[in-house]
């Protein structure tokens, strides 16, 4: 869980026997039980700052008045899907970043410079589809734009590690953080479809 020890209530999820997704707010701590933690603070890539830990769940009474929600665990996985189809802001941010590393690296100005034009056209793209398309419209288009984002934030902060060299490992690095950014994004709101087209982008045209 992210945020413990800072927040006093959180949304959790859950799939009922009889196959239905669940949404209830609940007490990290309270006199009818609640969330509690299993271990000290996670060891994390990036997020470092979180206050993310292991928590488990055990025999807590949820009123239907903290029922957040209660739907069909298929319609829950759809609606998720398309949901997250569009390119997250936080990679283009990520990809700015990287573009900036590299135009403040001699002799990688140029470089910088390409990467900020292609991250331009993507965040146009992607955008675009997100603001002209109703939800659940051009979900293929959106899934290939939002992997290509994927792709190119990884691809373009293995280039500033490749860069900088040794010193990226250092602890607190930037070259090293733009790394483990990129990785994150690989995970964050990931679904089976994101999945598929991310992995096929990322290896294409593998053959023993």
């Amino acid at each position: 869980m992210t945020g413990w020890g800072l927040a006093d209530v959180v949304y959790v999820g859950a799939v009922t026997p009889s196959d239905e997704a669940l949404f209830a707010l609940v007490d990290c701590a309270g006199p009818d039980g609640g969330l509690s933690a299993v271990g000290g603070a996670a060891p994390l890539w990036a997020m470092g700052g979180t206050h993310t830990a292991s928590v488990e769940l055990r025999g807590v009474h949820v009123p239907d008045a903290r029922v957040v929600g209660l739907m069909p665990r298929a319609d829950w996985i759809r609606a998720y899907d398309l949901e997250n189809a569009d390119a997250q802001p936080a990679v283009f941010g990520q990809l700015r970043a990287t573009a900036d590393f590299l135009l403040g690296s001699p002799p990688f100005e140029e470089l910088g410079l390409r990467l900020a034009r292609r991250t331009a056209r993507l965040r146009t793209e992607a955008y675009a589809l997100r603001d002209g398309l109703p939800p659940g419209e051009g979900t293929g288009e959106r899934l290939a734009l939002r992997a290509a984002s994927l792709d190119l934030a990884v691809r373009a902060a293995a280039a500033c590690v490749a860069v900088t060299g040794g010193r990226a490992v250092q602890f607190g690095h930037t070259a090293g953080r733009l790394s483990r950014e990129a990785q994150f994004h690989l995970i964050q709101a990931q679904t089976t479809p994101l999945r598929t087209e991310t992995t096929h982008r990322l290896l294409p045209d593998l053959e023993d």
